[in-house]
């Protein structure tokens, strides 16, 4: 290795070669980059080495499919007419990434610049790692910084790059590695700096229906230009990127471009401007349009609102008036139900065989004390057969100071009970329930035969010692 470089450093009479790496000299691990030694024609031998390992091979071409960590490292080539040698070219890195995670790649100044502004390009990552490299596409330069650790706990280095020209336009990244080392990190998403001024013109932005709108409409910007262009971009401001982008098909020139928004929401409202451009430069952009701001406004949303409150309220008053249907129904149906049940149901103490017995009923009006409370019965004996044995006195289980007796009237008419022999208070009430028991009232069916009927007056007194019933309130009916 000493003897090939003492002999490259005697015989200097050739101009030096230039090595290149294609795609890049930053590769991502496993895939393939090919290594391209250019030096004057009629070499007699191209010589590519690997200043790492030392290892070197007699072609100006290295090819290596896949990549690995070991293919890393600095690399250079030089060539040999006759036998001399021409000097070395200068090194190239070649650099493997995706070893660790990605660092992030950041300009404050935003992605669009006016020649003459100052550049810098700040490169951080939360991993310690002791350098970072930034790399522009299609550029095979590979600058590297020290970082230094700010108090936010981010590792990160600042590329100053200078005033901006129409060269620096173009698409970054960075990457992240750590001391003596030709590993470095993934890299960092693109960042894309982009040079206004070129080609020379102001393009006009306007919108339709208008810069004022309300949530839900559609809304259109077209970007003219006065020459024809065949690239149109639209920026908002504050984005890091362009909001939308479009690129003629075949590069076919036009003059304008529409960008549409549909369904038009309040964060989509800002200032907008346009730029134009040619697909042969992407990365160099006309003047800016003059900015258009959009508004947004809600206001088509509260409009609606009293019509929506006014349906809701319909529906729900709907509902309620459902609600209650359905009660009344189902109470109905269960008031029916009761009173099949009732007119169904036999009395607690059922009365002789063949006799209808109406319940007792007491009289309305208030009486004193001392007097009797009298209680009606009506009595009704189908067969001659039938005998009723009335008690003389009974006491009331409810009140033991009271007796209840009864006054017997025989009647022979075979029709129907006359209304005019019960008392008013029988006739006034029906089907009322009375405190000595509940029975049917019924009247005798015509068609059946005529039979005697008998009423009986149920008197209640107050007990006064030991009462006797006369003679002629003591009656077995036959």
């Amino acid at each position: 290795m000493e003897d090939v470089e003492t002999e490259l450093s005697i015989f200097d009479p050739f101009p030096k070669p230039s090595l290149r790496a294609q795609p890049s000299s930053l590769v991502p691990l496993g895939q393939s980059v090919t290594l391209r030694c250019h030096g004057p024609p009629n070499v007699d031998l191209y010589r590519l080495e690997n200043l790492e390992s030392g290892n070197y091979k007699d072609e100006n071409i290295l090819s290596i499919p896949t990549m690995k960590a070991d293919n890393a490292g600095r690399y250079r080539c030089s060539y040999q007419n006759g036998s001399l040698w021409s000097p070395p070219s200068d090194q190239l890195e070649l650099v493997a990434t995706g070893l660790s995670r990605k660092p992030s790649l950041l300009n404050q100044q935003g992605p669009v610049l006016a020649p003459g502004e100052n550049l810098a390009l700040h490169c951080y990552s939360e991993i310690s790692y002791d350098k970072f490299a930034l790399s522009k596409e299609g550029g095979s330069d590979l600058p590297q910084l020290s970082v230094h650790q700010p108090q936010t706990g981010h590792f990160q280095a600042s590329f100053t790059l200078g005033s901006v020209n129409f060269s620096i336009g173009g698409r970054y990244r960075c990457y992240g590695a750590h001391n003596f080392s030709s590993e470095w990190s993934a890299p960092s998403d693109p960042l894309d700096i982009l040079i206004t001024g070129h080609p020379s013109v102001t393009p006009i932005l306007s919108v339709h229906p208008g810069t004022n709108v309300s949530s839900g409409e559609n809304v259109t910007l077209l970007c003219q230009s006065s020459i024809q262009v065949d690239t149109f971009f639209l920026f908002k401001e504050g984005a890091a990127h362009p909001y939308m982008h479009q690129r003629s098909e075949f590069q076919d020139p036009q003059r304008e471009a529409e960008f549409s928004m549909s369904v038009v929401t309040p964060a989509l409202g800002g200032t907008y401007m346009c730029f134009v451009s040619q697909s042969s430069s992407p990365y160099l952009l006309s003047h800016p349009s003059v900015p258009v701001e959009i508004k947004v406004s809600e206001l088509e949303r509260y409009q609606n609102l009293p019509v929506w409150i006014s349906i809701t309220f319909i529906i729900l008053l709907f509902l309620i008036l459902l609600f209650l249907l359905l009660i009344f129904k189902h109470q109905n149906k269960h008031k029916r139900r009761v009173q099949q049940k009732t007119d169904l149901q036999h009395p607690e103490e059922a009365a002789e065989p063949g006799s209808m017995v109406r319940p007792l009923q007491k009289r309305s009006s208030p009486v004193p004390a001392n007097q009797e409370e009298i209680l009606y019965a009506t009595v009704m004996i189908r067969k001659p057969t039938d005998s009723l044995e009335l008690d003389t006195l009974s006491q009331r289980e409810d009140d033991p100071s009271m007796h209840l007796y009864a006054q017997v009237k025989r009647s022979r008419r075979a029709e129907t009970t006359s209304p005019s022999l019960l008392p008013k208070e029988l006739l006034d009430s029906n089907y009322r329930q009375a405190n000595g028991g509940q029975v049917i009232d019924k009247q005798a069916n015509p068609s059946e035969d005529p039979h005697v009927v008998t009423y009986a007056q149920l008197c209640m007194a107050p007990k006064r010692g030991q009462v006797k019933l006369p003679l002629s309130k003591q009656r077995i009916l036959t």
